[in-house]
């Protein structure tokens, strides 16, 4: 009876791994986590993020069907195929292509989610206190965060502007909380008005449960917009954490990764605790990182750094220049935001030395204006300033005005223009607020933040035109199987419908989703010999099987069929040329073709056709002319055996 040590080594790595965290948690002291925990979060839990991977993970297992097929969910539908498809824009931040996509952005979001929403807070960073009784509902004071990242940030205390620095060590831990203001534990306050009659947005639920989730409802909804390449994932949302955070706590935010890469190992070591692997030929692959869409990344990440600073700018806070430098450039690089690629047909290209130059400048940029001084400009550049801004927003509409009234613009052309305008003003919008409205002067911070949402919008503004481009005519291939509004076919060297270019494989089109994808190329159905395409939407699911059949014909080019099948029909999707085996048996010329049912075999002499015929079941003969034909198997191999009297030959064998 074999021996089950899976289970055990399950089960001590996850024994090993809470005594682990028991340990950390009696060095950092299990009052100190507490009061840490409870002085952002209600009862201590980041519900928030609670909120954010539940949502998610329901998205993926009923929307995208993946509760009954883990495995393989439903993507096609869900992707940001044009503006004129809104369930792929508004989803495709939502939704995962695999098990393993899903869970590696969760693991993402599980770390770095809760750091940001531990900045946010739970209760108004800068609420006042009276000390109660037992019955007082407020979190306790508790240790600053800046004491996470070994850095003294300023305090707003309420009745003055002193700074950390003035007062002695041991009392600012005792008078500092999590808010960055002190708590009159020894003389009680009285409650500001705010306090007593709190503001809707600052009461704790409505924070925790409304605003955090809220705001990464937008972000997805942004970087679904304005994600290059008919994309979908939530990593864009992720990597807006990751920027978010990493204002705040540079350092820690660098070891947040670390903890990432191991979350990502305990999960891979408790699924599979004994992996073993052989080496084994497949099919031509475009390299790992042509799949991955760094645009996307770069935009959600200028996104949180954009969010963050808007956060410590109205708090008075702000991290350490030098760290904050360090952590940027080690983020950018770990996280592959280097990786600037393009691709020209079967060739892929990255941009290595231009990327590793691109996050260098993106650091210093980033961090430049976080913490360059707030001064505020004077005189006559003030008005320049906000002139310039009003100038570049009057001209961006007439331009879009004057392109709809003087262009025959299709539907989804406008739609582009819809979207890129908004983008365009953006940062004008930023400089042409004027003071009386948001408090807000034209300051150095204020211009570095506008060159910073120019970034943002340079880098988002590429994805209109993927977005843009209209379904060609005739665009469904030949030997199309439907589902719903889904054609499935398997083409050769066909032009892509919506781009242009030559494709091979399965394809999937639907119209009415601005739907034209590769679901599986050429080769890797040659090499696999079958593949399923799950096709459908939100809630529903269907597949087409997709089966090759082929014969290596001896000495020439292999002949094959691609067979698609669904729940109510078969079709021969494909048929190739026919193949002349390179042997003349007795003056006799053998060549196989696929035919719309089966494969045959015709026999040729002198350039005249003899006679064409089916090629036989296993163990079964045919004649065509003087030849008989045969097939064997043995050792797994069918083989298609000519013989004209003692010539005996093999022209054919079945991959």
């Amino acid at each position: 009876m074999p021996i089950d040590i899976v289970t055990p080594m399950r089960v001590g790595v996850v024994l090993t791994l809470a005594v682990a965290v028991g340990f950390g948690v009696s060095l950092v002291g299990r009052d100190r986590l507490w009061t840490t925990l409870t002085g952002r979060f209600i009862y201590g839990i980041p519900w928030g993020s609670l909120v954010v991977v539940t949502g998610v993970f329901a998205f993926y297992l009923f929307a995208q069907s993946g509760l009954h097929h883990w495995d393989d969910p439903v993507t096609l539908a869900f992707r940001n195929w044009a503006y004129l498809y809104p369930t792929g824009m508004v989803t495709s931040g939502f939704a995962h292509a695999s098990p393993s996509h899903l869970l590696g952005n969760m693991l993402a979001t599980v770390v770095l989610a809760p750091l940001a929403e531990f900045i946010w807070g739970h209760y108004p960073h800068q609420r006042q206190r009276t000390v109660h009784g037992p019955a007082d509902t407020d979190p306790p004071s508790t240790p600053a965060p800046a004491e996470f990242d070994g850095e003294r940030g300023e305090e707003t205390i309420p009745g003055g502007n002193r700074k950390n620095d003035a007062i002695p060590e041991g009392e600012r831990r005792e008078e500092s909380n999590l808010g960055g203001n002190r708590d009159a534990e020894s003389t009680p306050r009285p409650e500001s008005s705010s306090a007593a009659s709190p503001r809707w947005y600052d009461r704790p639920v409505i924070r925790a449960l409304v605003i955090f989730p809220g705001i990464v409802l937008i972000v997805s909804l942004v970087t679904s917009l304005y994600a290059l390449g008919w994309s979908l994932g939530f990593s864009g949302t992720v990597f807006a954490f990751l920027g978010f955070v990493l204002l705040r706590y540079p350092i820690p935010t660098a070891v947040a990764l670390l903890v990432v890469s191991l979350v990502n190992t305990l999960v891979t070591v408790l699924a599979q605790p004994i992996l073993t692997a052989t080496a084994e030929a497949g099919p031509p692959a475009p390299p790992g990182w042509a799949g991955v869409n760094v645009q996307a990344h770069l935009l959600g990440f200028l996104i949180g750094v954009s969010l963050a600073l808007v956060l410590l700018w109205a708090r008075e806070e702000q991290p350490d220049g030098p760290r904050l430098l360090l952590a940027t450039v080690l983020v950018g690089i770990a996280q592959g935001l280097w990786q600037l690629s393009t691709t020209s047909g079967s060739t892929f290209i990255r941009y290595q030395a231009l990327g590793v130059i691109f996050v260098l400048l993106l650091a210093i940029l980033i961090t430049y204006v976080t913490v360059a001084e707030n001064v505020e400009l004077s005189g006559w550049v003030p008005k320049l300033v906000r002139a310039f801004a009003a100038l570049w927003i009057v001209a961006t509409l007439v331009g879009a005005a004057g392109a709809v009234l003087l262009f025959d613009l299709t539907l989804l052309t406008m739609l582009a223009l819809v979207a890129v305008v908004p983008a365009v003003v953006l940062p004008a919008v930023v400089l042409v607020v004027p003071d009386f409205t948001a408090d807000w002067p034209v300051t150095t911070r204020r211009l570095l933040f506008a060159s910073l949402v120019v970034l943002i919008v340079v880098i988002a503004l590429p994805s209109a035109v993927g977005n843009a481009i209209d379904m060609a005519d005739d665009s469904i291939p030949d030997g199309a199987v439907a589902v719903e509004d889904y054609h499935v076919s398997y083409a050769e060297n066909v032009s892509h419908g919506r781009t242009g270019g030559n494709n091979s494989g399965l394809i999937v089109v639907s119209e009415d989703r601005y739907v034209w994808s590769v679901a599986v190329t050429a080769d890797r159905l040659e090499h696999d010999g079958e593949a399923t395409v799950p096709v459908g939407g939100v809630g529903w699911r269907e597949t087409v099987d997709a089966n090759r059949t082929s014969w290596s014909v001896l000495g020439n080019d292999s002949v094959y069929a691609v067979d698609l099948e669904t729940d109510d029909e078969m079709v021969r999707s494909f048929t190739s040329e026919s193949s002349e085996a390179a042997v003349d048996l007795a003056g006799n010329r053998m060549a196989l073709a696929p035919g719309d049912e089966e494969f045959t075999v015709t026999v040729t002499r002198d350039g005249e056709t003899v006679e064409s015929v089916p090629i036989p079941a296993v163990n079964e003969t045919v004649t065509a002319g003087n030849v008989e034909f045969k097939t064997t198997e043995d050792d797994g191999k069918t083989a298609l055996i000519a013989t004209v009297e003692d010539s005996r030959i093999q022209i054919a064998e079945k991959d």
